[in-house]
Order: structure tokens, then C-alpha cells, then sequence
């Protein structure tokens, strides 16, 4: 990759759901907690200091718009 920063959604739909987690055991939190939510599809670690992201694709993107909350 060659930028910092990644983009997971335009700013009008989200089809991801994004979590952070900023604990040492960040990756083990998010894989232990199966029986309450899907397996996420994706996990970025920090090797550094152990904190990661998660994210869940939807089937559904959820519009975040103005008109999309009516």
C-alpha cells in the first residue's frame, strides 16, 4: 500500500462497519466474542503495540444522508 490512510466507504453509503479497538489484546477481543457477532471480514494490527481495526461488510449499505434518516 502506498497511502496512509484508507478510505472504507464514500461518504453517502457505508457498506463497511468499522470498530476500533485500542487495547494490547485488540485482535483476540474481536475474535472472542463470535456467539455475540459475525466473525469480522477483515483485521488490521498495529505489530507495535498489539491495538487493531476491524471491519464487517453489509449486504445492505446503510445510507447516512439527510433524506436517508426520514
Amino acid at each position: 500500500m502506498t497511502r496512509q490512510h484508507v478510505e472504507l466507504h464514500p461518504k453517502q453509503v457505508w457498506g463497511l462497519i468499522g470498530v476500533d479497538g485500542d487495547t494490547p489484546d485488540a485482535v483476540l477481543r474481536m475474535l472472542s466474542t463470535v456467539d455475540h457477532h459475525p466473525q469480522p471480514n477483515v483485521i488490521i494490527e498495529n505489530p507495535v503495540n498489539g491495538h487493531a481495526h476491524a471491519a464487517w461488510a453489509v449486504t445492505t449499505p446503510i445510507n447516512v444522508t439527510n433524506p436517508g434518516h426520514s
